[in-house]
C-alpha cells in the first residue's frame, strides 16, 4: 500500500446478487484532503455508487456531503456505526439506517427479506 494513500477499498456491499457497491476507507487529515478524495473517487470510479467510510465526521463540509450524494456516494462516520464489544467490533443499529439511506441514493430496491437474512456460517463452524 502506498504510504501516502488516503483511500483504500476495504470491500464491497452486495445487498443482492445483481447489485454490488465498493466500500472505501478514507483517512484524511484536512477538509481539503477529504474533498479531494471524494472528488477523485467520483471521477475515477466506474461504479454507480459507493460507500465512503471516514473515522469521524471531522473535515466534513456541507459541500462535500452534497457533492458525494449527488454522485451516489455516501459518507459514513465509523465512530457512529462500529462499537467495541469486549475484544470484538460490532455494528451499531445506525449502520442499517446508513445502508437503507444508501439504497435510496442509488435507487436500489432491497429484497423484502433483506433485514431478516442470517449471515452465512463461517467455514469450519456448524
Amino acid at each position: 500500500m502506498d504510504q501516502d494513500a488516503r483511500s483504500i477499498q476495504i470491500g464491497n456491499w452486495e445487498p443482492k446478487k445483481s447489485a454490488m457497491f465498493p466500500v472505501h476507507l478514507l483517512i484524511c487529515t484536512s477538509a481539503y484532503d477529504l474533498e479531494h478524495e471524494v472528488f477523485r473517487e467520483i471521477v475515477q470510479s466506474e461504479w454507480p455508487g459507493a460507500i465512503l467510510l471516514t473515522p469521524t465526521r471531522m473535515h466534513w463540509s456541507d459541500e462535500t456531503i452534497n457533492d458525494a450524494r449527488s454522485h451516489r456516494r455516501l459518507l459514513v462516520p465509523l465512530c457512529e456505526v462500529v462499537e467495541a464489544d469486549g475484544d470484538a467490533l460490532r455494528q451499531t443499529s445506525d449502520w442499517e439506517e446508513y445502508l437503507q439511506g444508501f439504497a435510496q441514493i442509488v435507487r436500489l430496491k432491497l429484497p423484502s427479506n433483506y433485514n431478516n437474512t442470517k449471515p452465512l456460517p463461517m467455514r469450519g463452524t456448524r
